[in-house]
């Protein structure tokens, strides 16, 4: 069996499969960190959203007072 997987053959095998392996983790942290980024950004979108509906009303009804 040695004949046909010498040993630099399954050193560098295994090197590949380690560097491949450490690829696919690295890119399944950065889409990790862009997902919660995304989110993030969605949050804050919705919250300052809910802050201007608020300011708007409240600025329409102080000017609706006024009229009256």
């Amino acid at each position: 069996m040695s004949a046909c997987y010498p040993e630099s053959r399954s050193v560098s095998s295994n090197t590949s499969f380690r560097v491949l392996g450490y690829k696919l983790y690295k890119t399944k942290i950065e889409v990790l960190f862009m997902g919660l980024l995304l989110m993030a950004i969605l949050a804050l979108s919705c919250v300052s959203t809910s802050i201007f509906k608020r300011q708007n009303q409240t600025l329409a009804q102080s000017y609706v007072q006024t009229i009256k």
